[in-house]
C-alpha cells in the first residue's frame, strides 16, 4: 500500500483499535478472525458477519448493500491461503 491508501488503512486500523499491521494483513487476504469480525460489525453500521465470511448479502442494510455493490454484485473477495 502506498500514499493515500496507506493513510486510509492506518485510519481504519485506528478506528477498529487494532494495529495497522493487523489491518494490512487482513487487506492482503489473511483471515479476519471472529473478534475482528464482531468489531467490524459493531462499528460499521449495516455490515454483517454473514457478508464478511460467506458473501451473503441478505442481512445487509440497503445503504450498505449499495455501498458494497451488492445490488446485483458479488460478495467479498474470497480469502486465499498459502498452499491451497
Amino acid at each position: 500500500m502506498e500514499g493515500a491508501d496507506h493513510g486510509a488503512a492506518t485510519r481504519m486500523a485506528r478506528r477498529l483499535e487494532i494495529s495497522p499491521q493487523r489491518w494490512h494483513n487482513v487487506l492482503r487476504g489473511m483471515s479476519l478472525g471472529m473478534a475482528l469480525t464482531y468489531r467490524l460489525v459493531e462499528r460499521v453500521p449495516g455490515l454483517t458477519a454473514d457478508w464478511l465470511h460467506f458473501g451473503r448479502p441478505e442481512g445487509l442494510s440497503l445503504q450498505m448493500a449499495q455501498l458494497l455493490g451488492e445490488a446485483g454484485g458479488e460478495g467479498p473477495p474470497r480469502q486465499s491461503y498459502p498452499g491451497k
